[in-house]
């Protein structure tokens, strides 16, 4: 287990997610004292929404804030299901629209959705990610780590330089893009945010011993080098 895991219950999800968007600007804004830029990843889904709209209204020097996706859904830009859509409508608003967004598809040939080789400014490898929001699915994946993709090997351990890979799945309705473990736990603190009681009930079965296969989301929470902030609402 990773002795830097922390939970947060709470039985009311507007206060959780106005205590999380203003912890999570005091981390970028630490971030920012210590070096040069702020890097944040960011999941999709309904359930952050309401977290990055009050993130939106935090004051962040924007413009020095990079902001990239968790995963995506091979669909365009403009799709209801889009990650990059979702972050756009509810984060990218105001002030934080003066942050620089790179997406995880090369929208260059929009007949050929492909994952970019590297979401990260000048195309390097080795960012590192201030803050990295996660979510979680009743299955247990995290990220688009899903447990029968048949390319959650490769996800999970990518060769060296990988930082993301397509996944394909039959529960899934669109094939999609995530990043690997390795360039997740790139970062300096891992957040999941999740909602409801079935999940509440996978969290408990994730945080006890198993194979990652059956609850990815294990990848995360039994590393023992990231910081993990589990944070849980009806």
């Amino acid at each position: 287990m990773n002795d830097n895991l922390q939970t947060f219950f709470c039985t009311d999800r507007h206060d959780l997610e106005r205590k999380l968007a203003t912890s999570i600007a005091r981390r970028l804004r630490t971030g920012r004292t210590t070096h040069r830029s702020i890097a944040l990843a960011l999941s999709g889904g309904e359930t952050p929404a309401n977290l990055y709209r009050r993130l939106a209204r935090e004051d962040l020097p924007w413009h020095d804030v990079f902001v990239t996706l968790v995963d995506e859904r091979c669909v365009s830009a403009d799709h209801p299901d889009s990650n990059e859509a979702m972050v756009r409508r509810n984060l990218l608003i105001g002030d934080a629209r003066e942050a620089r967004f790179s997406g995880l598809i090369d929208r260059t040939d929009p007949s050929n959705l492909k994952p970019v080789a590297s979401p990260w400014p000048d195309g390097t490898t080795e960012e590192i990610l201030d803050v990295v929001v996660l979510g979680m699915g009743r299955d247990g994946h995290t990220a688009s780590w899903i447990p029968d993709s048949p390319q959650l090997h490769q996800a999970l351990e990518p060769p060296p330089g990988r930082s993301v890979v397509r996944i394909d799945s039959p529960s899934a309705e669109h094939p999609r893009v995530t990043l690997t473990r390795p360039a997740v736990l790139r970062s300096r603190l891992i957040i999941l945010y999740i909602t409801g009681k079935p999940k509440k009930a996978v969290l408990a079965r994730a945080l006890e011993s198993g194979p990652v296969s059956e609850l990815p989301i294990r990848a995360v929470l039994h590393q023992p080098e990231i910081p993990v902030e589990v944070y849980w609402a009806p």
